[in-house]
């Protein structure tokens, strides 16, 4: 008797060792865009946590009297924030009587739609990266949400990450931020 295999069993092993290889790659790939897909989430969850406490660090310190919302800025289909801040001694807002007094120049938070970048420009000129991958922001007032109070702004931020096979991945995030009297 001869030991060894036929053609037809190794062909058989073959097909089937074919088959295991294929659904492990298969699962391996998938693996792979569930990582990546809860990899962006996780960034775009973390950029708009940072896009919204930078924009409140600043609103927080303004009055509404200070702010202009430029809708829809044509540059980049995005709201813009104008403000002005108090002028500050050591941190200290500065005072004439019972009135602060306020930075001369406009501060101002816009999208760059180039990189997808928050940016914040001081009167300077100088300006500062808030956060990334943001698409746009949109401000309401209670001129055009009469649900806010006087002193309220509620800010939406539209964050967008290209992932695995140019799937484009959204994330809204929204806050409402209590501003100076």
């Amino acid at each position: 008797m001869k030991k060894g295999l036929t053609l037809v069993e190794i062909m058989v092993v073959s097909a089937i060792l074919l088959v295991i290889v294929a659904m492990l790659s298969n699962a391996l790939i998938q693996t792979r865009e569930i990582f990546a897909t809860t990899d962006i989430s996780a960034t775009l969850q973390g950029d708009s946590r940072l896009a919204i406490s930078r924009i409140a660090a600043d609103l927080r310190r303004t009055s509404r009297n200070e702010l202009t919302i430029l809708k829809d800025t044509p540059f980049a289909a995005s709201d813009t924030l104008q403000y002005h801040l108090p002028q500050a001694i050591n941190g200290t807002p500065t005072t004439a009587g019972n009135s602060l007094l306020w930075d001369a120049g406009d501060y101002a938070i816009t999208v760059n739609p180039v990189n997808n970048r928050l940016i914040r420009t001081d009167p300077d000129g100088n300006t500062t990266i808030l956060a990334q991958n943001i698409a746009a922001i949109q401000a309401d007032d209670f001129n055009t949400d009469n649900t806010l109070a006087l002193n309220e702004i509620s800010i939406v931020v539209r964050l967008q990450k290209e992932g695995l096979r140019n799937i484009v991945h959204n994330f809204n995030a929204t806050s409402t931020i209590n501003m100076r009297n």
